[in-house]
């Protein structure tokens, strides 16, 4: 017999509790729920016994409901955190986007709420190793650049006032950037469409917000090593590529290609800034045996590092359409893909990076031409190989 997974509720009147409880009265022979009121009962039910999703309310008298999220992230990593709030301020519910994975606002209907909380436990259910799952669900951000962080800080400094140019700014920041996207895209807001863009995140969330964020370090976890620093120049770099074939290529959303072409590495950022030498010992056993990476990481984590990146962006609410490129950018084919998405760009763009560089990646010419483009593939290459520093 399965283990129903445990749900604690937590809001500080009882009303809502009691309007929880009626509203999720069916989800009874489903999930073990613990409906408390406050953070400080909360600690104590979570203290005797696991639980697998935490639902709170963000003003609370006390404590927040982003310190309460904050406390279980750092004692409990592996438990869904999501703010349930009606009436916080946006900089107040921006205070949780590190801890919280999903933010969804009061009055939520049964269907969005039990929604949510099954996407989320989908993710965590395919996190078999207990030590990568708590790793995807603990961490707050993609590793920053220093010198990005430093040209954010400077701009705020100077009192930088066009959205554009700080929109550009944040575009630059692989771990901003994501935080951002993932706060707009929840469910509090409600958009009739996801957002791809972080230009578009700033100009939605408004300058003076953003701006709070920079200012008080909110969203920033500052990359360690060197290893990092040379996987966000190959994002950049990717990402160039993927924005010159989206331009040739109609129907594809560039905002979405460019954002998978950003974050297709984070799954080898996390591995590097969380155990850079098990990691390290991971990439050497790749190059000095001649397997693929992705084999050795899969048998050294469970999971490889495109389907790290896949599971945390999930979580965290990015488009489909870029959980998928990111998690199937080197099988397209598992993808079961059959018309050109930001996949195909980004394999494409990948593949054209390893010829380059003499690497051993090939592009899955029967995927690109079920999709359309192995017609195509040619041309690009006598268009960017020279570009990339490789006589075609």
């Amino acid at each position: 017999m399965s283990v129903p997974t445990r749900i604690i509720f937590v809001d500080d009147e009882v009303n809502i509790l009691t309007s929880l409880r009626r509203l999720l009265r069916r989800m009874r022979s489903e999930w073990d729920m613990a409906f408390v009121e406050g953070p400080e009962e909360a600690i104590a039910e979570m203290s005797k016994a696991p639980f697998d999703v935490v639902v709170s309310d963000m003003r609370m008298p006390g404590m927040s409901g982003a310190e309460l999220l904050e406390i279980t992230r750092r004692e409990n990593p592996g438990v869904v955190r999501i703010i349930l709030s009606g009436y916080a301020t946006q900089e107040a519910l921006l205070r949780a986007v590190g801890p919280a994975h999903n933010f969804l606002s009061k009055p939520c209907d049964r269907e969005t709420l039990v929604e949510n909380i099954h996407r989320s436990l989908a993710v965590r259910q395919r996190l078999e190793s207990p030590a990568i799952r708590d790793l995807i669900l603990k961490v707050d951000s993609l590793p920053s650049l220093p010198s990005a962080y430093e040209q954010l800080t400077a701009a705020v400094a100077a009192g930088e006032s066009d959205v554009e140019v700080m929109g550009r700014i944040v575009r630059k920041d692989i771990g901003i950037s994501t935080k951002l996207l993932q706060f707009v895209n929840s469910s509090y807001f409600g958009l009739a469409e996801s957002l791809s863009d972080p230009l578009e995140a700033v100009r939605f969330l408004g300058l003076g917000t953003v701006k709070g964020l920079v200012a008080s370090n909110k969203l920033f976890s500052q990359a360690e090593s060197s290893a990092v620093g040379a996987l966000h120049q190959t994002a950049y770099q990717t990402a160039a590529i993927v924005r010159d074939l989206a331009s040739s290529v109609p129907g594809v959303p560039e905002d979405q290609a460019c954002l998978a072409a950003l974050t297709h590495e984070a799954g080898r950022l996390l591995l590097a800034e969380s155990y850079p030498d098990a990691y390290r010992e991971v990439v050497t056993e790749s190059e000095n045996s001649g397997r693929g990476l992705s084999d050795v990481e899969r048998e050294a984590f469970g999971l490889t590092h495109t389907e790290i990146a896949g599971r945390l962006l999930e979580i965290w609410g990015i488009p489909d359409p870029v959980v998928e490129a990111v998690t199937f950018w080197q099988t397209p084919s598992e993808s079961g893909a059959q018309t050109v998405t930001p996949l195909a760009l980004l394999h494409t763009a990948k593949a054209l990076q390893a010829e380059a560089q003499g690497a051993s990646f090939l592009p899955d010419c029967e995927y690109l031409d079920r999709v359309g483009l192995a017609g195509r593939l040619a041309s690009w290459k006598r268009e960017f190989l020279p570009r990339l520093g490789h006589a075609a």
